[in-house]
């Protein structure tokens, strides 16, 4: 295996790790509770990984300050490709199956494609764009099944769905701007402060429309669990994901997200008791079909096979 091989490797090996443990994301917002004000949801979980980040987070800003050209950028990066994203992926929880939730988000790898195609030359070849149509049907399929056979009456997936969609489009940007980013910024110090200042905009913006009190309703074991989910959702998967999001394509990168919606999609089945439909399984399997060529494919380009 030569240098680049590895490189590649080692690339999906840190993305793959870090979706895997993101997939236990869903479930804990929903174990967390419906009740909880999303803002709090989403602002204070980023808030407390900031924190647990903040060294590389205050080393990343004295940096940026002194780059006045990555202002704009990283301003439009932090709103809209976390904060509005993240919000959107919360109310998404709160109105449809978790892991189909996940599986709606990891859509990113169609808008990934052609976003990294206009802004850094990744032309998907005859193979891609097998895959791309393979995975368009197997959403076109779950979006019909889950919204067609919802019965819950707290539950609205096509507002579920239109959510988990926008968050999928506002992450995509914040893949590409994370890659460019990247070029001048250290991941380590991009990822301390993104989460870092997200949750603070959240926040703060909460308490004044208002919605302070609405932090001392939370348990003790929400609290915990919110920071659990902090730590390991967003420090741990936010640092693994950036470091190979560093290294590898952004094509590879979106089509490595497919490992995390399968893992959710089994707890949500047997923790939450929220199975799914066995046609809903099918195109589940026709999304992986299609992500797994689009990922083999990149790996034998990137690798040089």
């Amino acid at each position: 295996m030569n240098t680049d091989s590895r490189m590649v490797l080692k690339a999906y090996l840190f993305m793959g790790t870090a979706w895997l443990i993101w997939s236990f994301d869903p479930i804990l917002i929903r174990l967390i509770g419906d009740d909880v004000a999303r803002p709090i949801m989403s602002g204070g979980a980023l808030t407390i990984a900031g924190f647990l980040m903040i060294v590389p987070a205050l080393r990343g800003y004295v940096f940026l300050l002194r780059r006045k050209e990555l202002w704009g950028r990283f301003c439009f990066y932090i709103l809209f490709g976390t904060v509005i994203a993240d919000l959107l992926y919360v109310i998404a929880i709160r109105n449809l199956n978790p892991g189909l939730t996940s599986l709606i988000l990891r859509s990113q790898i169609i808008m990934a494609i052609f976003a990294a195609w206009l802004c850094f030359g990744e032309r998907p070849n005859r193979i891609t764009q097998l895959g791309i149509a393979i995975v368009l049907i197997g959403y076109a399929a779950n979006a019909w099944f889950s919204i067609a056979k919802s019965s819950a009456p707290s539950r609205n997936p096509t507002l579920g769905w239109m959510c988990a969609f926008g968050a999928a489009v506002l992450w995509t940007s914040s893949t590409i701007l994370g890659k460019k980013l990247m070029e001048n910024i250290k991941s380590s110090h991009l990822c301390g402060m993104r989460l870092l200042t997200a949750g603070i905009i959240t926040i703060v913006s909460y308490c004044c429309m208002g919605g302070a009190g609405e932090f001392a309703k939370l348990s003790c074991t929400q609290w915990g669990m919110l920071a659990i989910k902090a730590a390991l959702c967003s420090v741990l998967t936010f640092a693994l994901y950036m470091h190979g999001l560093h290294l590898a394509p952004v094509t590879a990168a979106a089509a490595m997200e497919q490992a995390a919606p399968l893992c959710t999609l089994f707890v949500a089945t047997f923790i939450l008791k929220e199975p799914v439909p066995l046609q809903q399984w099918f195109a589940i399997a026709v999304v992986f079909a299609g992500a797994v060529i689009i990922l083999v494919n990149q790996y034998r380009k990137s690798s040089g096979k």
